[in-house]
């Protein structure tokens, strides 16, 4: 597995929150 991946799904995840925090305001 690359260690990347393991960093990548909390990433998106936080990142998904992010643009909707930003498109809620």
């Amino acid at each position: 597995m690359y260690p990347g991946a393991e960093i990548s799904w909390p990433t998106l995840y936080l990142g998904c929150l992010s643009m909707t925090a930003l498109g809620r305001r």
